[in-house]
């Protein structure tokens, strides 16, 4: 079976339980006002800065949106970054993105040395990158972006039992 699925489950963290995203179809090549949570399929533009989403040079990049406070995020946090290290060969880039109130950069920073993970972080300070994806899931969420800037996977609600499913999603993709 060929899953072209959106990963969701229930958020650990709070907030809404999003329904079931099925591809879309815009076509736009820049981001469409939002009026609700990022969906596979969309069209974003690029988002600039700290953090360049996509990444120049990957064939996805992973997006891991997170909350410091979020016991999920807080396990989940050595899980990207071993898929970060599986499928880097591939064309995988990871960007971890702390919740716009997270703090300072330096305290994100610590918070993703102390979980063992190696991936450039950014806090979302002025909310670009949130009202570009709107995560939709305070504590988590896991985005996938491919380089023309399709979303391709979405994964909200953290639990662990869900990481083989977004790997094996992540290397679907990259072998596409």
């Amino acid at each position: 079976m060929r899953p072209a699925v959106l990963l969701v489950l229930l958020s650990a963290c709070g907030g809404k339980t999003p329904a079931l995203a099925q591809p879309g179809a815009s076509t736009s090549s820049t981001a469409p006002e939002r009026s609700g949570p990022v969906k596979v399929g969309d069209h974003m533009a690029p988002i600039t800065g700290p953090l360049p989403i996509p990444v120049k040079g990957a064939k996805l990049t992973m997006v891991n949106y997170f909350a410091r406070w979020c016991q999920s995020g807080q396990r989940w946090m050595p899980l990207v970054e071993e898929m970060r290290k599986k499928h880097a060969a591939a064309g995988l880039a990871v960007v971890g993105v702390g919740n716009y109130d997270e703090g300072s950069q330096a305290d994100l920073e610590a918070f993703v040395k102390q979980s063992g993970a190696s991936f450039p972080v950014s806090a979302d300070q002025d909310h670009r990158i949130l009202q570009a994806l709107t995560p939709n899931g305070w504590g988590q969420a896991i985005i996938v972006v491919d380089a023309q800037g399709m979303v391709r996977l979405v994964h909200r609600g953290t639990y662990e039992r869900a990481f083989d499913e977004v790997d094996a999603e992540v290397g679907r993709l990259l072998a596409e």
